[in-house]
């Protein structure tokens, strides 16, 4: 036969079970805790990746410092005359690649209609090569306005001397 316990020992067994399962929440909470810190800790540099990592970035600061000191050196600053030569040279040859640019698609839209070929098919039988195949892209490049014009805007609004 099997003895059932007495109320009283119930009653303790209760009390018992409520401690107990107040005491699992507390230690479920506290792994929960220790948990995040390890995940924390995962994320978180080595001590060895963190010596590379700090190499890496005083080698980049050395290399900042050196390029800074050599553009602040006014004797290699570009002069006016040398900025606007390369801006007009730069605006210049952007203007003559897109107007090739055009004058090749029309040129080839023009043939291709006379072949009754799609343009991409005489471009590869004539070996040509898209500006999108050698990832070379104009718009890319920065805008800048026709040095030309610019001078001349400068220019004219000068006031005239009254002789």
């Amino acid at each position: 036969s099997i003895e059932l316990p007495t109320d009283e020992e119930m009653a303790a067994m209760d009390t018992e079970i409520v401690e107990k399962s107040e005491q699992d929440r507390e230690w479920d909470a506290k792994i929960a805790g220790e948990r995040q810190e390890v995940d924390l800790l995962k994320s978180e540099l080595t001590e060895k990746q963190a010596k590379e990592r700090l190499d890496q970035l005083a080698q980049q600061i050395a290399e900042f410092e050196a390029k800074l000191e050599k553009l602040g050196d006014p004797k290699n600053l570009p002069t006016q005359e040398e900025m606007d030569h390369i801006k007009i040279t730069f605006f210049q040859n952007k203007a003559a690649w897109k107007k090739r640019k055009r004058m090749t698609t029309d040129i080839v839209g023009q043939i291709c209609e006379g072949l009754d070929k799609k343009p991409k098919v005489l471009m590869q039988e004539l070996g040509m090569e898209l500006d999108e195949d050698v990832n070379a892209n104009i718009d890319a490049l920065p805008n800048i306005e026709d040095p030309a014009k610019k001078r001349k805007l400068v220019y004219a609004k000068k006031p005239m001397r009254a002789a």
